[in-house]
């Protein structure tokens, strides 16, 4: 019996690796861009009927979100779970709550927006919050609408998802992301928020393709899913 057998390897030149590396950085750079676009998509905005904000988008969003909010008579709601840190400076256990009280001290009616926490969850919190919406809209007899979901930037298409399997297809969903000032669709990965940003929301991306949030999220919510 022959344990070992002599095979012949074939191995690139320096010259083929450089052209490889360089075909690769090209397609890279040609296709960098789409894949900022994928995950941040922006809906055309018609006759919102309430818009949402998801409660930990950060303090560079809130100024233009104030001024769209300005043209707009729709309702504000804030969805979010319990704060990761700060609850007990902030004074707010959720990033609703806190959202809430962000958009007030910007100059936004406290009777225009109402806050939605969300429950602790240890996975699939953005799922979480969009359970919590759809148990609110049903506490106040609400059964359809447009909705205008206002998030950040790479993270708009996954919330998207999330948000319309929660709320169910008599709602629509439109997805309104604003853009990070570190870094955006033509150059983001020249810095690490935005390598982190967008690598990171593909992955995640496809895992809620993949692994779609579990049913435990709908038990605890005391609601069947849609």
């Amino acid at each position: 019996m022959r344990w070992m057998r002599r095979r012949t390897l074939w191995w690139p030149e320096w010259p083929a690796v450089l052209g490889g590396f360089a075909t690769l950085a090209v397609l890279f750079r040609l296709s960098a861009p789409f894949a900022y676009d994928i995950l941040a998509p922006t809906d055309e905005e018609a006759g919102a009927d309430w818009t949402v904000v998801e409660g930990w988008i950060p303090d560079y969003a809130v100024s233009g979100l104030v001024r769209r909010l300005a043209l707009s008579t729709a309702p504000v709601l804030t969805t979010g779970g319990p704060l990761e840190r700060g609850a007990y400076l902030a004074g707010y256990g959720t990033y609703a709550e806190l959202a809430r009280a962000t958009l007030a001290a910007a100059g936004v009616a406290t009777d225009r927006v109402a806050a939605v926490p969300a429950p602790l969850a240890r996975r699939d919190r953005t799922f979480a919050s969009a359970v919590a919406l759809r148990r609110h809209f049903q506490a106040i007899g609400v059964a359809s609408g447009t909705v205008v979901l206002v998030t950040q930037d790479v993270h708009a298409r996954r919330s998207r998802a999330l948000f319309r399997r929660a709320l169910g297809p008599a709602f629509k969903v439109q997805a309104r992301p604003y853009p990070s000032p570190i870094y955006g669709r033509g150059d983001w990965w020249r810095s690490s928020e935005g390598v982190r940003a967008v690598v990171g929301e593909w992955l995640a991306w496809l895992h809620t393709l993949v692994a779609p949030p579990s049913a435990r999220i709908e038990e605890a919510a005391g609601q069947p899913g849609p």
